[in-house]
C-alpha cells in the first residue's frame, strides 16, 4: 500500500524463490498496466522505451543454460519492441523468442502494459561480502558506474554514513550491498534473499554469521560462495 501523502506504491516480490525454469502449463510473469488520458502513440512510446531501458540494466539481460543452473547475462540484441496488446496476457516467456528479452511492452488504445519475467523481480536485495575494504569499495564503485543500484559498507565509513547506507538498504532503496564483515553480525534486513560470499572468510563462524543475514524468520534465502 502507498504511504500517507505518497503517490508511489511498493511492489512486493514473491515470498518464495522459484526456479528460472517454467512450463507452458503455468506462467511466471507479472503484469502492470496504466491507463493514459489519451490514446497511446506507438512511435512515441517506443522512443520512450528505447530511452528508458539503459536506466534499468537489470532488465537488459537474457537467460542462458549453464552446466548446473540457468544464469542471466547481458542482452545487447535489438529490442524490446512495443506490440499491440493480446487477448491472453501473461503468456510464458519463451527464452529463444523476441531476441531473448524477459520484459515485454504492450499497448491498446489508452492502456500501456509491461510484463516482466519473475527472475528479474524476485528477491528483496543482496549482500555481497568481500574480505578487504579496498576491494569492497572498488566493486561497489564499478557496479554504480555500470548503472546498478549498489552501495558499499565497510570500516572506513563513518557511523552516520553506515547508518544511512543500512537505512536505504532496509527500505529497499538500495538493491545490492557490497560489504566487509562489518555487515555480518547484528544487522537484520527483512526479506533479504541473497548472500554472496565473493571472498570466503577464513573461519566457519564468520561464514555462518554472513549466511545468517538471509533466510530469517522462516523465510527462504540463497547463500552462495564464489
Amino acid at each position: 500500500m502507498a504511504k500517507p501523502n505518497s503517490k508511489w506504491y511498493k511492489l512486493d516480490s514473491a515470498g518464495t524463490l522459484y526456479s528460472a525454469l517454467q512450463k507452458e502449463e503455468y506462467s511466471a510473469i507479472y503484469r502492470f498496466s496504466a491507463l493514459m488520458e489519451k490514446d497511446v502513440d506507438p512511435a512515441a512510446l517506443q522512443r520512450a522505451i528505447d530511452r528508458c531501458m539503459p536506466r534499468f540494466p537489470t532488465f537488459a539481460v537474457r537467460i542462458r543454460k549453464g552446466a548446473f543452473w540457468y544464469y542471466l547475462e547481458h542482452n545487447s540484441a535489438p529490442g524490446p519492441f512495443l506490440k499491440e496488446d493480446v487477448s491472453d496476457p501473461c503468456q510464458p516467456v519463451r527464452f529463444k523468442e523476441d531476441n531473448g528479452w524477459l520484459v515485454r511492452f504492450y499497448y491498446y488504445r489508452n492502456r500501456i502494459s509491461i510484463e516482466v519475467f519473475h527472475a528479474l523481480s524476485d528477491g528483496g536485495g543482496a549482500i555481497v561480502f568481500f574480505r578487504t575494504k579496498r576491494e569492497t569499495q572498488e566493486i561497489a564503485d564499478k557496479l554504480i558506474r555500470d548503472g546498478y543500484n549498489a552501495e558499499s559498507l565497510h570500516g572506513d565509513l563513518s557511523q552516520p554514513q553506515r547508518d544511512l547506507t543500512m537505512q536505504k538498504f532496509r527500505s529497499h532503496l538500495t538493491q545490492i550491498l557490497v560489504a566487509t564483515d562489518v555487515a555480518a553480525r547484528g544487522l537484520d534486513v527483512d526479506d533479504l534473499t541473497h548472500v554472496i560470499n565473493y571472498g570466503l572468510p577464513s573461519d566457519i563462524e564468520s561464514y555462518t554469521h554472513r549466511s545468517g543475514r538471509t533466510g530469517r524468520a522462516g523465510k527462504k534465502g540463497d547463500r552462495q560462495g564464489l
